[in-house]
């Protein structure tokens, strides 16, 4: 690595600061494939400035090239491909209406228990508010001083006045 931070640093005259980068994207497949392979890019070869034949002996001619080997590109499928897979999918999908309504079916269902729980869990909620407010209503007040007294009857009051009571 530290050969490749010289070459680096001789090619574009300052250190290589994408470390954190190249360590996320050095195994993708993009990158993988490229350092192995030659380089396809054209390079000049005299002073005079002319360009080196473009050709590559590592690329595969029309005869050589099979489509089925995947071995021979690892790239992702084009946007055609993706294309038609999707449409291919849509024709399963519409060859059986029956299971996407039996699965929108299972999804409202779901749907249905979820505010189900919601309902029931906010219902518990207000019941311990309720007993937390009845056991301030039936509240020892003996032991209380003015102070504490007072703000236990406005409390008192608050309450009484949420339920309605008087």
């Amino acid at each position: 690595m530290q050969a490749a931070y010289k070459i680096y640093f001789q090619d574009e005259g300052e250190k290589f600061t994408f470390k954190a980068a190249w360590r996320l994207l050095k195994d993708e497949p993009k990158w993988l494939a490229g350092s192995s392979e030659a380089s396809t890019k054209r390079r000049k070869n005299s002073a005079s400035g002319a360009y080196s034949s473009p050709y590559n002996p590592l690329t595969p001619t029309s005869s050589e090239y099979d489509s089925s080997s995947p071995t021979l590109s690892g790239r992702p499928i084009g946007q055609k491909a993706t294309k038609r897979k999707e449409k291919e999918n849509l024709v399963e999908m519409s060859s059986t209406p029956n299971d996407y309504v039996r699965i929108e079916g299972e999804k409202l269902e779901i749907e249905r228990k979820k505010v189900d729980a919601k309902i029931k869990k906010d219902e518990i909620a207000e019941e311990r508010l309720k007993m937390n407010d009845l056991q301030i209503l039936s509240k020892d007040t003996s032991n209380m001083n003015a102070r504490q007294l007072q703000a236990h009857e406005i409390l008192c009051d608050m309450i009484r006045e949420n339920y309605g009571i008087n």
